[in-house]
């Protein structure tokens, strides 16, 4: 698919490299609340870098891959004109763990398919894929979403959990999947993240 195309070059995004380098793995969001920052000594280009203690032979890592489902924005629709208002902060679901919190700074590259050269900031209900920096989650508390409203806790045919998450991200990349005819993405997804894993496993148990 393109987006992973775009993501997977970005310098080892989503890539399975040897043992011990640093690359950004396919990660669910509720991985990240495993996650833990190594000793000031072994940082990446772009900062402190981080790993898995719960697995045996975790990658090294600043950036990480995510998708899910956008369920908040600190953007207020169009500017008027049709036009999508670019936004600043924005929220991604993946059914595992809290809503993670997206940082999408100007040097961020948001974009679809159908127009890979205009920046489009995504709106909610948008199904994105995001590669981004791993930065604590200074600002605290949890991301408020329509699952919130009245009873139970369900949005979008899925139970999510609530809390809130060790981290944020500052997206690097954020690729707007939803218009791509995929109705399997997510189930997709579901795969290849821990396929990625067993893939680095056997990478380390073949020396």
């Amino acid at each position: 698919a393109p987006a992973r195309q775009m993501a997977a070059g970005n310098d080892g995004a989503g890539a399975t490299p040897g043992v011990g380098t640093m690359f950004a793995p396919k990660v669910f969001t509720c991985m990240l609340e495993q996650a833990r920052r190594l000793p000031d000594g072994d940082v990446g280009a772009c900062g402190p870098a981080y790993h898995f203690p719960n697995l045996p032979h975790s990658p090294r890592f600043t950036r990480v891959w995510v998708q899910g489902v956008v369920v908040w924005t600190d953007g207020r629709g169009d500017d008027g004109d049709g036009r999508r208002r670019c936004v600043d902060r924005f929220a991604l679901d993946d059914g595992t763990g809290p809503p993670l919190r997206i940082a999408t700074p100007p040097s961020c590259h948001c974009a679809g398919t159908r127009d890979p050269f205009t920046r489009r900031t995504p709106g909610v209900g948008d199904y994105v894929a995001c590669v981004g920096f791993v930065a604590p989650n200074e600002e605290g508390g949890r991301v408020a979403t329509s699952s919130d409203a009245g009873a139970g806790e369900k949005n979008d045919g899925r139970r999510r959990r609530r809390g809130s998450p060790r981290f944020t991200l500052v997206a690097e990349r954020v690729h707007d999947l939803s218009r791509e005819g995929d109705a399997q993405r997510e189930a997709m997804w579901n795969v290849e993240v821990p396929e990625a894993f067993k893939t680095l496993e056997a990478a380390h148990a073949a020396g």
